[in-house]
């Protein structure tokens, strides 16, 4: 009887030192910082894993709702995956963080143009470019482009769409000044846009 609780003593104290032990070994990571999930979300999107990097800016939100790289990220993520009118809420939630942010400027002209607001693609635009005259995006990748020059060349765009002729030529003339001065007749500007969208 002696042997027989002697062993079960022994199974009961080996068993509880396997748990302690065990329960010692599961612990979960710490939580990611909103910094290093916009990184994780930056390298996902050069990446073209759009959906993805939309992803980490969320999470990143959630741990920091004043990152306003985080609302830049996931507009940029959105208007990659032709999601603009969702990309302008975003783009607005970090200007209204930072107003002079030059990125979050250059997203929202971009996704104002493609919405047809052309004024408001202007004035981003107009405000992006004169924070930053060479303004080159920071997430370029080998297939998303975004420079100063496209962003005049929607500028001349969105002039010309709002019958502002002179003012669509002069940024043709700063963005293309090989070829200034160019004809300021309605279909030359159009034409002239159009044969630049090929070479930015």
């Amino acid at each position: 009887m002696f042997k027989k609780t002697m062993l079960i003593l022994l199974a009961i104290s080996l068993l509880s030192i396997l748990l302690f032990s065990c329960s010692k070994k599961v612990t979960s990571p710490p939580p990611k910082s909103a910094s290093t999930l916009v990184k994780e979300g930056w390298d996902l999107f050069t990446q073209a894993e759009y959906g993805g990097a939309k992803g980490k800016f969320t999470e990143a939100i959630a741990r920091d709702p004043d990152m306003v790289d985080a609302y830049n990220g996931r507009g940029w993520s959105l208007a990659a995956s032709q999601e603009y009118t969702t990309a302008e809420i975003e783009f607005q939630q970090a200007l209204a963080i930072d107003s002079s942010y030059a990125e979050a400027l250059a997203g929202l002209g971009l996704v104002e143009n493609v919405l047809n607001e052309y004024t408001n693609s202007i004035d981003a635009l107009e405000k992006a470019i004169s924070l930053d005259p060479t303004f080159e995006f920071s997430h370029n990748s080998a297939w998303f482009l975004v420079n100063h020059k496209l962003l005049r060349l929607v500028l001349a765009q969105s002039y010309y769409y709002l019958c502002r002729f002179e003012d669509a030529k002069y940024q043709l003339d700063l963005l293309d000044p090989e070829h200034a001065p160019h004809n300021s007749e309605p279909a030359m500007i159009l034409c002239q846009i159009q044969t630049l969208w090929g070479k930015i």
